[in-house]
């Protein structure tokens, strides 16, 4: 998606900016690392830049990464960097697999920090999906707050488990 979504207002650029170029940044503008601001070498006064921004903003483009600078990039050469693609994809195919297993984790940690009910079968509960579902992702340190927290809702047979689940 993101590809999909970088493309679009990199090709937009690329090949409309003379066409308006008040409302429709510079392709150099958008295909940058890090933040976009003003830089009076390049001619990007704040005054330029502003609408430009909000253009960007109002299509949901925050700023430009890595994969999104393979696709400029392709977009200017009019060929792809294939294994420079795939290599960025599995790293953001990583990032998105930690974020999703890390959902029912901080939910568990929401869940301890954020209720003063006498409800240690939830805190368990949540825990546990969440430590299965970050086992691959965390840290010994990480993995141990749960094992903690478990023992603490005296749930010691549950911490023994998840410690052998960590372990297979």
């Amino acid at each position: 998606m993101q590809i999909i979504h970088s493309a679009i207002v990199l090709c937009w650029s690329y090949y409309c900016h003379g066409a308006d170029q008040v409302n429709i940044p510079e392709f150099s503008f958008v295909n940058q690392g890090g933040s976009r601001k003003a830089n009076d070498d390049l001619g990007w006064t704040d005054d330029k830049i502003k609408p430009w921004n909000a253009k960007l903003e109002q299509y949901g483009y925050a700023r430009s990464d890595d994969l999104d600078l393979v696709v400029g990039s392709a977009i200017e050469q009019g060929y792809i960097d294939v294994d420079l693609m795939l290599q960025l994809c599995r790293q953001k195919q990583k990032e998105v697999d930690v974020a999703n297993a890390s959902v029912k984790w901080n939910d568990a940690w929401n869940l301890y920090h954020g209720s003063f009910d006498s409800n240690e079968g939830d805190i368990a509960k949540a825990f546990e999906e969440g430590m299965r579902d970050v086992a691959q992702y965390s840290s010994a340190s990480q993995y141990s707050q749960g094992v903690k927290i478990l023992r603490k809702v005296d749930r010691n047979d549950l911490a023994d488990q998840l410690i052998e689940f960590l372990l297979r």
